[in-house]
């Protein structure tokens, strides 16, 4: 029997595609703005949901299973996507900086001007996310009250480290505090019973999408106008770079833009919708070779002389970007599930006699 919460799948598909969009150069400033506010905390927050402690005690076991689901798959596409851009770069004549994006891979964090750490950073930051969690929930005997406190704590390291940023850490550890704190609120969410509190009627749970997307909205835009860095200059929230804007608002805006995220698709979950549930259950794929397609598919625009106008371009090239990563997906599946931490589906033999 099929075990997978259908609006698990839903949230990280309807995530997935936010991360599409706001990578695309033609959206509008406000709509990734927007989309930023949230949409990397949504997929960490994900990940603490589907901890389970009752099969993960052990920690070996545990450290293996991650490393081949996250952290070998970050080195076979962090090695794709060296060769891609070395390729990319070669053609159109820019120059590609192999130490540099050599020394950031091995590295873990952004190091230079250019980013070369790639979508694959969050692999990585998932992976140390993961293995702390691990230990944090074993040690304090999954004492919810204590997890509490360790990630409000987690939350204002990471803060902090936004605030002096002078060095950055190895491996995203100055990412992975915020990271452990929307994780352990992912945990907290499932095991204090809230679901159980907030799970309402259809007509309710309209009312609640609505509450939570205001909300989202009120303080981010509040966000960006109390920000030292203001709408104006740069308000976008941004992990990777540890741009947060101000504490408080941050997290109010982030927050309630995932629970906005929970219960649209706690909706969604009573239809059967295929394609939402394939992107979701695919979202790693996509969120590592939809930047590459999307990157080959403007040059072509620009050969043909495609160039009209954004609003026109923009839904044309969403869609390609769908329909080529779907391919690329049916074909890793198949063919190369290991660079994505996928293990090859066993074969049933058919002809065996039942014991």
């Amino acid at each position: 029997m099929n075990t997978r919460l259908n609006y698990i799948d839903y949230m990280k598909g309807i995530g997935i595609l936010l991360v599409i969009l706001g990578h695309m150069s033609e959206l509008p400033n406000s709509m990734r703005i927007f989309i930023y506010s949230f949409h990397m905390p949504l997929f960490f927050f994900i990940s603490g949901y589907l901890f389970n402690l009752h099969k993960n005690r052990e920690f070996v076991p545990f450290l293996k299973k991650k490393a081949f689901s996250l952290l070998l798959p970050y080195i076979y596409l962090q090695l794709f996507l060296f060769l891609f851009y070395s390729a990319a770069d070669t053609y159109s004549g820019d120059g590609h900086n192999f130490l540099q994006h050599i020394l950031t891979v091995l590295y873990g964090n952004i190091l230079f001007e250019t980013n070369y750490l790639n979508t694959p950073w969050f692999l990585l930051c998932l992976f140390t996310v993961d293995l702390i969690f691990q230990r944090v929930s074993n040690l304090t005997k999954n004492n919810l009250k204590v997890i509490s406190l360790i990630a409000i704590f987690s939350s204002l390291i990471g803060y902090s480290l936004s605030l002096f940023n002078i060095v950055r850490l190895p491996f995203t550890l100055d990412v992975t505090f915020t990271a452990l704190a929307f994780y352990s609120f992912g945990y907290l969410f499932k095991e204090t019973g809230i679901i159980g509190i907030l799970k309402t009627k259809l007509r309710r749970q309209a009312v609640l999408i609505s509450i939570f997307l205001l909300i989202n909205v009120v303080f981010l835009v509040l966000n960006s106008v109390w920000s030292p860095n203001s709408l104006l200059v740069n308000g976008r929230i941004d992990m990777i770079y540890i741009k947060y804007g101000n504490y408080l608002l941050f997290y109010i805006a982030a927050l309630a833009g995932i629970l906005f995220m929970y219960y649209l698709s706690s909706v969604l979950a009573n239809k059967k919708i295929k394609a939402l549930n394939f992107l979701g259950q695919n979202s790693l794929t996509i969120m590592v070779f939809h930047i590459p397609v999307y990157v080959v598919l403007s040059k072509v625009f620009e050969i043909v002389h495609f160039n009209g106008n954004k609003l026109i371009i923009l839904p044309i090239k969403f869609a390609l970007i769908l329909v080529i990563t779907s391919v690329i997906i049916v074909i890793v599946n198949k063919l190369f599930p290991f660079i994505v931490g996928k293990r090859k589906p066993q074969k049933v033999n058919n002809n065996k006699i039942p014991a």
